[in-house]
């Protein structure tokens, strides 16, 4: 299944605490529903039900910023798959990662039963 995320790439947050605990802050977690919502989609199209068993996800960050953290990123986007193309991003069993240059910045992501 693959699936492009138009716009830059947001990275995962740390979690901010307030007075009524801690919560994701709105950036991350927009993304997050994003990513969740794109996801949902291209798993309708390929006719696939979330994978149970191990899987591969390889992420392409394109554009955005240079001073980008590609990990936290992968952690956004892998939180944002979870439910949709997996129970659980523990069961990622191989993560690759790459950022490249481009005009306009989006994110490609291709997730593959193992």
């Amino acid at each position: 299944m693959t699936f492009t995320i138009p716009g830059a790439a947001v990275p995962k947050a740390r979690p901010r605490v307030g007075r009524s605990g801690a919560y994701t802050p709105k950036k991350s977690a927009a993304y997050q529903n994003k990513v969740s919502a794109l996801a949902l989609k291209a798993r309708q199209i390929a006719h696939l039900r979330p994978y149970k068993g191990n899987v591969s996800v390889d992420i392409e960050v394109w554009g955005g910023s240079k001073r980008i953290d590609i990990d936290n990123v992968a952690k956004n986007v892998l939180d944002g798959m979870t439910g949709v193309c997996y129970r659980d991003d523990c069961q990622v069993q191989l993560l690759v990662v790459e950022r490249y240059e481009c005009e306009q910045p989006h994110v490609n992501v291709t997730v593959e039963e193992r």
